[in-house]
């Protein structure tokens, strides 16, 4: 049975901007949460930690190619006691040197203070400046996939050289590493403990979507039932509004509609309706002890009492957006759509790009397309904005590749677990209302299991999106996250102390 731990009253934060309906802008608006918190910029001069590069494997099933790039990694030993841990955090889909600060902050440093741990920092293939390729143009991209993202942390745990007052320590597993992280990172947490059970001794997997999904409407169902209900009628009505005229097919009426909402020039429909969308997403961005813009977005319904006056409220606020995200001499369509071939956002092939190389991770294995729900359920989104809108941009970003028709999902959840993982010594954690519950272990739809002492499984009632990463030493947290810190460290101790007595 999952364990509920209960969250209390607490301030929340977001700085996000509504803009673009191409999956470029889908991640820039999803990403960079856990940056705000522990970002390098905060440190003071001279402090920032010095990246290590460790020579990784090009092709890991490939004997003829024995290439290598320089794959990033960050080193804090400080903490390090005899028998002690490595707490190894992969940052996943983006420049792992904005989140250095988890080295002497956030929930790894909590881990390896308590347990006399390493932490090590480490960035994924083809983000920041670990590219195995010269460029991301589209036949450059075969080497970016699950089975090699995971064998190079699989060899990375068992070559690299940490040392502790000049001795190394010894390699995985007799050195137990704890793979440690939130949302795809987390899902790598999860993925590589079932992969590789001999060799990781570990996981702490948060907010993880373990199970591949092409049509992710489910996205929006935490949202629709943890927001405030006049907001959540709110947008639910105006949705409607917008979807009743869209559909219509009445030119005139579509017109009208676009002018109300600031955005006459936007040619397709769909992209005007998935722009809607903007406010919504910044749910995901919710954090304890920070403003909270997505309630700052309800307030505007606050003196809306009719359905007319909820739809104008909403459609002055996207104008206002409209207006400061897409200043002149751009188009309308260049800023809100998602059909030209040449658009910078397509085109753009140069290194260091974490957007593209997200979006060739879900249009070829993962999908995670958030789309409206099925047709007779409360949608927050517009029913033009299905999962194929989003499909439809994949070869527009990588024509002529080895892309599939569809991502393969099947094919991941098969080989990886998805939501059927059963290994033991993975801690799972989910927030209530998490946009990405839905496609983790403790989604309503997966497989029915109990929490367990070697796989416990905690729902942070109320939380949102990778809460249990907070953790400052100068800062008081809410006591529902200290909770939960208790829990992972008391059950990582027990594990530890098996492990040592083998």
């Amino acid at each position: 049975m999952t364990r509920l731990i209960f969250i209390w009253a607490i301030a929340f934060t977001l700085l996000a901007t509504v803009q673009a309906t191409t999956l470029t802008r889908l991640f820039e608006l999803q990403h960079g949460s856990k940056r705000k918190v522990f970002n390098v910029d905060k440190q003071a001069p001279g402090s920032k930690p010095i990246s290590l590069t460790f020579p990784q494997k090009v092709d890991h099933f490939n004997k003829h190619n024995n290439a290598t790039f320089p794959q990033r990694y960050w080193v804090n030993t400080t903490t390090y006691r005899q028998g002690g841990p490595v707490i190894f955090m992969n940052v996943g889909e983006e420049d792992a040197s904005h989140y250095v600060g988890y080295l002497s902050g956030g929930e790894t440093s909590l881990l390896a203070e308590k347990l006399g741990g390493v932490v090590v920092v480490y960035e994924h293939r083809y983000y920041g400046q670990s590219n195995p390729v010269p460029d991301l143009s589209s036949q450059n991209m075969i080497y970016l996939n699950l089975e090699q993202s995971l064998a190079d942390m699989a060899y990375f745990m068992q070559s690299v050289e940490i040392k502790i007052n000049g001795v190394a320590l010894p390699p995985a597993p007799k050195t137990p590493w704890i793979p440690i992280s939130a949302s795809y990172p987390g899902a790598l947490s999860a993925w590589i403990k079932h992969k590789y059970p001999d060799l990781v001794f570990a996981s702490i997997a948060s907010s993880a979507p373990v199970q591949a999904k092409y049509y992710f409407w489910e996205y929006f169902e935490p949202i629709r039932q943890g927001a405030p209900a006049h907001c959540r009628d709110s947008i639910i009505n105006t949705v409607k509004h917008v979807d009743d005229i869209l559909f219509s097919h009445n030119k005139r009426k579509i017109q009208q509609l676009k002018a109300q909402f600031g955005m006459p020039n936007v040619t397709h429909n769909d992209d005007f309706a998935a722009n809607l969308i903007g406010p919504v997403w910044q749910w995901q961005e919710i954090y304890p002890g920070y403003n909270n813009p997505f309630l700052q977005f309800c307030q505007i319904f606050d003196n809306a009492t009719t359905v007319n006056a909820q739809i104008a409220a909403y459609a002055s606020w996207m104008t206002d957006s409209a207006v400061t995200n897409c200043p002149s001499p751009r188009t309308q369509d260049e800023c809100y759509g998602s059909y030209d071939a040449n658009a910078h956002s397509y085109t753009n092939t140069q290194l260091d790009n974490s957007g593209r190389s997200w979006i060739w991770q879900t249009c070829y294995e993962f999908g995670y397309w958030q789309s409206a729900a099925p047709k007779g359920h409360p949608t927050l989104v517009s029913r033009l904005v299905t999962p194929d809108y989003w499909q439809r941009q994949c070869p527009m970003y990588f024509p002529n590749s080895t892309l599939l028709h569809k991502p393969r999902t099947e094919y991941i959840n098969k080989v990886y677990g998805g939501w059927n993982i059963q290994d033991d010594h993975i801690f799972w954690i989910n927030g209530e209302f998490d946009p990405w519950r839905a496609l983790g272990v403790n989604s309503a739809d997966a497989p029915k299991r109990l929490s367990s002492n070697k796989s416990p499984d905690v729902v942070i009632k109320g939380a949102v999106h990778g809460w249990d990463d907070l953790w400052s030493p100068t800062e008081v947290l809410p006591k529902p996250l200290i909770e939960v810190h208790n829990e992972v460290i008391l059950s990582l101790t027990q594990w530890l102390k098996e492990f040592h007595a083998k």
